[in-house]
């Protein structure tokens, strides 16, 4: 049986364990929380600090430009791309996964205005189906959200299935076709203004931390 004393010797041998260091932790505490809310990195208060004190209290609206802020969605994008295997340029970061859903649905009815269903896992995290009821209620309760299991969306027979199907398709191809001809770089160009426009220098320094 593994006791004690052989855990403190591999804690003493861990190469990663100078890592707890460089977090902000109170005395004698093991914290293993990292999904809801992680352990302060102690550098992040100096960051935070430095955003505001001198980027956004001196910088002000030069701050956009001189600090960065307006390339952050590429720039953090990149960071996030090394992790997922993308290349550099096809990732970026924008409002949050909920914030973005919203506006997928809505863009996609917009352009389908013949679709009056959103077909969705029943198991979806909650929030999504909110997202997907909002987009709903927005447009005059017009479209119905329909849900059904994992199976049932892989072994269903129809005419929707088939519609799915093809928009999948004709999604992966308009997909391929934008990347072709380098549309991606003008969105990324697009979004970024947007960050300007809705971001405030708090939720850049969210977005930005670690940068």
């Amino acid at each position: 049986m593994i006791s004690r004393n052989d855990c403190e010797q591999l804690d003493a041998a861990d190469p990663l364990a100078y890592f707890r260091e460089q977090f902000a932790l109170p005395a004698g505490v093991i914290y293993l929380d990292g999904n809801s809310l992680g352990a302060l990195p102690k550098r992040t208060a100096l960051r935070v600090a430095q955003a505001v004190q001198e980027e956004w209290g001196n910088g002000l609206i030069r701050s956009w430009n001189s600090a960065g802020w307006i390339d952050a969605p590429q720039r953090i994008g990149d960071k996030i791309a090394r992790l997922v295997g993308a290349a550099p340029g096809e990732v970026i970061v924008a409002d949050s996964t909920s914030v973005n859903l919203f506006k997928v649905l809505s863009a996609a009815l917009h352009i389908n205005k013949n679709k009056k269903v959103i077909l969705s896992e029943q198991d979806n995290f909650p929030t999504d189906l909110y997202m997907a009821q909002g987009v709903i209620a927005q447009l005059g309760d017009k479209h119905q959200l329909k849900l059904q299991t994992h199976t049932h969306l892989l072994d269903a027979d129809g005419d929707e299935t088939d519609e799915l199907s093809e928009a999948v398709q004709h999604l992966k191809e308009s997909e391929a076709q934008l990347i072709q001809s380098e549309k991606m770089s003008s969105l990324g160009q697009m979004v970024a203004g947007v960050v300007h426009e809705v971001n405030t220098p708090l939720a850049y320094v969210k977005n930005s931390l670690g940068t």
